[in-house]
């Protein structure tokens, strides 16, 4: 994770690692507790974000463009992750 934001160039490296570590053990924190009322709200929300991140900040329609047709189907399209 810290990689990958280092990599997209938007945030500086001390930024990049602050960010991706809490992201990673706040994640980890909240599916651990996904059923406790206080994450209830929130873990969708954190998932369509950490989609967003590692679609490099393209919009769904974007990634979605940017997917052949015949993967588009795939989990790691519809996560905009796919490799082209």
């Amino acid at each position: 994770m810290v990689e990958r934001l280092r990599q997209r160039g938007d945030l500086g490296d001390d930024t990049a690692m602050a960010l991706g570590v809490g992201l990673k053990l706040f994640g980890e924190v909240m599916l651990d507790n996904r059923q406790h009322p206080l994450f209830a709200d929130f873990l969708p929300r954190f998932g369509e974000f950490i989609r967003h991140l590692k679609q490099g900040g393209k919009s769904r329609q974007e990634a979605e463009l940017a997917c052949p047709p015949a993967i588009k189907l795939s989990r790691s399209c519809r996560a905009g992750t796919c490799r082209s």
